[in-house]
Formats: structure tokens, C-alpha cells, sequence
């Protein structure tokens, strides 16, 4: 379940903005890229939002694309191993190619191995 009592009022302006943007290049509802890169944010992928908002067409578009293809609705959990490029929790290897090439090894640039990089299951072996 997404608990959007975590959004910030300063991130849903910069989202709102992406999400107008987003919606230029795209035939999505404003309000779909909304409720997408917000339940992606607050979900255990935070995104660097400036960043987001201020990238180049094409790096924006993979990530609020493959935000909108990938999130799971009910969760806001990000699915089929997307990472966007403006993750803030993305080591550079997976800012530049989506994924790190270090896949069973801790990386030096990442915050832990490849393979465990999902936040929401982190948090859910630290919730008991």
C-alpha cells in the first residue's frame, strides 16, 4: 500500500512539473504521471527530482516512461527491474546503463549488491 501521507508539499510541485512535461512527449493523463512518479518517490526509490525535471529528452523520458510502465499501482514498488536514471539511491554504473555490472559482489560505487537492491525489501526484513 502506498502511504502517501509521506509526500512532501515541495516534492508534489516539482512532480506536478515533470508530470506537464511528461505530458508533452506522451498521450498520459497529467494526473496518471502524478500519482506514478509520487508513489514511485515515496515507495523506496526516492528520485533526484530536479534532476529529473531538468534532464535531457531522452533521459527523461526513460525514467518517467519506465516509471509509468513498471510501478506496480497498488504498491509503489517499481517492477521487471527498472531503475530510472535519477534514482537517488542509483550508484553511477546504473545512472548510466540502468544497472550495475556488479551482480553478485558488492559494488564499490553502490550502496549494497545488486541483487538486494530493492529499498522495499530492505525495509520489510527491518519492520519485525
Amino acid at each position: 500500500m502506498i502511504k502517501w501521507k509521506n509526500l512532501q508539499k515541495s516534492d508534489m510541485k516539482i512532480i506536478h512539473e515533470i508530470a506537464i512535461r511528461a505530458n508533452g512527449l506522451t498521450k498520459v493523463s497529467i494526473k496518471e504521471y502524478d500519482m506514478d512518479i509520487a508513489a514511485c518517490h515515496i515507495s523506496g526509490n526516492p528520485l533526484n527530482l530536479e534532476g529529473l525535471l531538468l534532464a535531457d529528452d531522452y533521459n527523461f523520458f526513460h525514467d518517467v516512461w519506465g516509471i509509468h510502465e513498471n510501478i506496480d499501482k497498488e504498491t509503489g514498488v517499481l517492477k521487471n527491474l527498472f531503475y530510472p536514471r535519477y534514482s537517488n539511491n542509483a550508484c553511477p554504473k546504473k545512472r548510466a546503463f540502468g544497472y550495475c555490472f556488479n551482480l553478485f559482489d558488492d559494488c564499490p560505487n553502490c550502496p549494497e549488491p545488486y541483487f538486494s537492491a530493492c529499498r522495499n525489501v530492505k525495509e520489510q526484513e527491518n519492520v519485525v
